[in-house]
């Protein structure tokens, strides 16, 4: 069972979620404990009870010191999975503050500049793997937007997997070994006894050990380019008086930002342009449709600079709605993570009515949260309408009223919601936008054109063979 529980079943759950669903046959309730350990794991995905953890009795809602153990060695001290402590406070403010306003639309040219360059280089290909071309581009993105550099001025680093090595870029290093350290959290003993956290079982681990040393050592030797090329997320964080000569804690949150923004948005993306490619050409013609109304009936804009006057419009928030409700409905299908990380609940409260010990073990279970058939109409149908008041056959419960509002939650909410939240929704906005606009992309392999992509980034996506041609607006 344990050996399972990382693994997906290709149309619906993972096989901890099969493994829910085979205990209660009529649904889910809204919460119940999970004795996957020996305290139990409650997990949420009834809204109201999420609106406590969100928001009436947030301050109660903390990570749980768990996941910090296994991870230690890898992501040191990062508020990714830190409590809410005075200094966690002062450090998200600060990276807050590296992606907002006028810094987030500076790493946005560059996302602009780095797209146009990605639609040219497919141009001369008859046709390519989405994903793979999707990963490879949101690196790209993610370590100019870190780092200040292309990564072509960036070393590979060398990765070692089953005692074999090889040299990867910063984005791939990050997201295998990442996995590597989430399946050290499935062992059995672990689950069982907080004692093994941070013992070394098997060659595999030791071997994942490493290579966190060697990724975090990659990132101590681009600090000092960091600060000389400025205007970008280190060179934020090395300005300011925190993170002054603490180069560890700059680690941390180096790979803070890493985590929220590379695996967040390239699954998003990618899973956008499979569904708005599957068997949605009412949606692709009405997305590309308010696309061209935003450039006001002139020529589709093809070099960077004009891209960058178009998408970094304050308005174009407003312009573009239905961009946004497809990119809100990828997420409703496909959370970047389906379940939360484990947080606990301190203070011995009530939740739901219910009296909860102190430092219970919780999940709140996204991917149940988002197809609740009392808050969704036909929730396994892909409709970007869901989020728009205009179609209320879509929009309202099948009851016919207004949804909860934390029926819909990809990034949680209250003071633990995801810092990358932003700057994914952001970055995805102007991709989307830019490759709708200048590709045309049709499956090769029709067969795979139903399938459902993987729903969470902890496993490999399908491959997906696109042909590319240009754009031609009718």
């Amino acid at each position: 069972m344990f050996k399972a529980l990382l693994t997906v079943e290709r149309y619906k759950w993972t096989a901890l979620e099969e493994y829910w669903h085979s205990g209660f046959e009529g649904g889910l309730p809204g919460m119940f404990v999970e004795f996957i350990n020996p305290r139990g794991i409650l997990v949420v995905s009834d809204p109201h009870i999420v609106q406590e953890l969100y928001i009436s009795k947030n301050k109660h809602f903390e990570k749980s010191t768990k996941m910090k153990r296994i991870l230690s060695r890898f992501i040191g001290d990062s508020m990714l999975f830190d409590k809410s402590t005075q200094l966690w406070g002062e450090k998200r403010k600060v990276l807050s503050g590296a992606l907002y306003k006028d810094r987030l639309n500076g790493m946005l040219e560059k996302v602009i500049g780095i797209t146009e360059g990605a639609i040219g280089g497919w141009m001369g290909k008859r046709e390519i793997d989405i994903t793979q071309e999707i990963g490879t581009l949101v690196s790209e993105v993610v370590m100019q937007c870190l780092f200040g550099l292309p990564s072509d001025q960036m070393d590979k680093i060398p990765y070692s997997e089953n005692g074999t090595l090889t040299h990867l870029n910063p984005g791939l290093f990050l997201q295998k070994n990442f996995v590597m350290h989430m399946k050290r959290q499935m062992n059995p003993l672990r689950h069982y006894f907080d004692a093994f956290d941070k013992v070394l079982f098997t060659g595999t681990e030791r071997e994942t050990m490493r290579n966190s040393e060697t990724f975090r050592q990659f990132i101590h030797s681009m600090i000092g380019k960091g600060v000389q090329k400025g205007g970008d997320f280190l060179s934020t964080m090395l300005q300011d008086e925190m993170f002054r000569g603490r180069d560890e804690m700059v680690v941390d949150e180096c790979l803070t930002f890493m985590l929220a923004a590379t695996m967040t948005t390239t699954l998003l993306i990618t899973n956008s342009i499979y569904y708005l490619n599957q068997n949605n050409e009412t949606a692709l013609a009405k997305l590309r449709g308010e696309l061209l109304t935003i450039v006001n009936g002139e020529s589709i804009p093809t070099k960077a600079q004009d891209w960058i006057q178009l998408l970094l419009k304050e308005e174009l928030i407003h312009l573009s709605p239905y961009l946004t409700h497809c990119i809100q409905e990828t997420l409703r299908l496909d959370p970047s993570l389906r379940f939360s990380t484990i947080h606990q609940i301190e203070g011995g409260i009530e939740l739901g009515g219910i009296r909860i010990l102190d430092k219970q073990p919780c999940i709140v279970n996204i991917a149940e949260l988002h197809s609740r058939r009392d808050q969704w109409r036909e929730p396994g149908v892909y409709r970007p309408e869901r989020f728009d008041p205009a179609f209320p056959e879509w929009y309202l419960t099948p009851n016919g009223q207004k949804r909860h509002p934390c029926s819909f939650s990809p990034f949680l909410g209250g003071k633990r919601v995801c810092v990358g939240k932003t700057f994914a929704e952001s970055i995805a906005k102007c991709i989307l936008s830019m490759l709708f606009q200048s590709l045309e992309f049709e499956f090769v392999d029709e067969s795979v054109k139903f399938d459902k992509p993987a729903g969470t980034f902890f496993h490999k996506q399908p491959d997906y063979k696109m042909r590319i041609t240009p754009f031609k607006p009718k």
